[in-house]
């Protein structure tokens, strides 16, 4: 039996009071935290939407997305976004997708950013053996062509362009760096080894002529991309890739390094998120070619952010990883043409 409250009771008033301000107080806290999401949403809506932009490449219309701030220098910096596979371009540009925070950077920085699409949402990273998940379209044509077009026609910086990309993007990115060196000075595959070849149908290059700036940000617990190599999602019929160690010694080469490296543990900014981000930095590279690792130790198939999400295993909160992107683009010699 519940005894009957006594009114007249100071300790009764003085608990529903407590309990009346423990309530309101969490009230306020439910506020706030609807407040900052819709200042979230707010902040999305305000930002300038990218226009939807199509170019003609190899008897095919290509779909592209543009950031183009109005605020930039000519010419301006470019930043190529390459989604990952079932992706496009519409779903990188989603506000609470890690790779939307280049939208931000740009009307910030006065960067151009462009989200081209695959066909078929995907792009033709050379898994020969790949079966479920392939494209046979020339994506190295089309994003060589697509940039000269920006260089063209909307101020892009020759010298100043770049590519990054996630998984399958990734993939992309290092193929290009393979087979078009020399158009973007950086690249920053997230998420991605370079894929195993064993039909030799990829270019391997070596030697100094193909060196290119190489940003390298994988989870080494990551149960789509294996860390050390092997089958895509752990399944054969998605083809095969390098470890991520073997990934970066193909770059060693090329951009003259000297085989050591420096290593810093970045600030551990979300202890509670169950991984860390070391910083590994190759020696004796070439000056326009840096080499850089960003290991998320205990990370999986995801892009560390602090308020994105999107992710198969643990999600890395220390960082934003566009922002640590853009920081390497911009410690890169403008290139020469």
């Amino acid at each position: 039996m519940i005894a009957a409250l006594d009114r007249r009771d100071p300790g009764v008033w003085s608990g529903i009071l407590i309990g009346m301000a423990a309530r309101g107080m969490r009230n306020l806290l439910r506020l706030g935290v609807a407040l900052a999401l819709l200042g979230a949403a707010a902040a999305a809506t305000a930002q300038p939407a990218p226009l939807d932009l199509r170019f003609a490449h190899d008897g095919r219309e290509r779909r592209y997305l543009l950031q183009l701030p109005a605020a930039r220098p000519v010419p301006a910096p470019l930043v190529v976004v390459l989604h990952g596979g079932g992706g496009g371009g519409a779903d990188a540009v989603a506000f609470d997708q890690p790779p939307a925070v280049f939208r931000e950077i740009a009307e910030r920085d006065g960067l151009l950013v462009a989200y081209p699409e695959g066909v078929g949402a995907v792009w033709n990273d050379c898994r020969s053996e790949n079966t479920i998940a392939v494209s046979k379209a020339d994506d190295v044509g089309f994003l060589v062509a697509l940039a000269g077009h920006l260089v063209a026609t909307r101020g892009a910086d020759p010298g100043r362009l770049f590519l990054t990309g996630a998984s399958n993007g990734g993939m992309m990115a290092l193929r290009v760096a393979a087979e078009a060196p020399g158009v973007f000075a950086a690249i920053a595959p997230t998420i991605a080894n370079e894929p195993a070849d064993p039909l030799r149908e990829c270019a391997r290059p070596s030697g100094r002529a193909a060196r290119t700036a190489l940003l390298l940000m994988n989870g080494t617990l990551d149960p789509w991309m294996p860390w050390l190599g092997g089958p895509v999602v752990n399944d054969p019929a998605r083809g095969f890739v390098l470890s991520t160690g073997d990934t970066l010694a193909r770059f060693v080469d090329r951009n003259g390094c000297s085989g050591k490296f420096a290593q810093r543990v970045l600030p551990n900014l979300d202890p509670g998120d169950g991984s860390t981000l070391v910083e590994q930095r190759w020696l004796g590279c070439a000056p326009d070619a840096p080499l850089v690792a960003i290991n998320v130790v205990g990370g999986g198939h995801c892009l560390p952010s602090r308020t994105r999400f999107g992710c198969i295993g643990r999600q890395n909160r220390d960082a934003e990883a566009a922002e640590l992107i853009s920081a390497f683009f911009r410690e890169v010699p403008i290139r020469s043409p």
